[in-house]
């Protein structure tokens, strides 16, 4: 058939696929029914029956971890050059003794040279006990004011970093 048909398929015929009207979670195993796609996953079985608030939380705790293993290295470089004096102390006398580090790469080179991939992520754990609540928090509180927002304007929010 043609894609330049201009009356939708009958439900009879081959070409009619049942599309779901909502696009929210079925929050029962019996409202959530597989025609041809095999057993219900774990994932899918996880979601069932979890408010979105909960949802929210859960992906900022996984966003903030993340954030966290991928910033735990820069700030581990922050602080020995803070602990050092910073670019001053490079710029004072590059060949002082008790300069170590010099320049973010440089630091980040004598950190693994000496410590390696644990003296890369020195401090992740407070890191990440501060980071999970807080972007689970936020993610939560961001998707409350959304719905909120958008029942009392009217308006659907995409964006509020503003």
């Amino acid at each position: 058939m043609s894609h330049e048909r201009s009356t939708p398929p009958s439900p009879g015929s081959t070409e009619y696929v049942h599309a779901p009207t909502s696009t929210q979670f079925a929050r029962t195993p019996s409202a959530f029914m597989r025609d041809r796609n095999g057993p219900v996953t774990a994932m899918e079985r996880f979601a069932m029956g979890r408010s979105d608030a909960s949802l929210n939380a859960i992906a900022g705790a996984v966003g903030g971890f993340a954030s966290g293993v991928v910033s735990c290295p820069l700030d581990v470089i922050k602080t020995k050059l803070q602990a050092q004096g910073g670019f001053r102390a490079r710029a004072a006398a590059s060949n002082a003794p008790g300069v170590v580090y010099k320049g973010m790469l440089g630091t980040a080179r004598v950190i693994w040279k000496e410590e390696g991939i644990r003296g890369m992520y020195r401090g992740l754990g407070p890191i990440i006990l501060g980071y999970l609540p807080t972007w689970a928090v936020w993610f939560t509180v961001y998707g409350k004011s959304k719905k909120y927002f958008s029942r009392t304007t009217g308006m659907y929010i995409i964006c509020s970093t503003e």
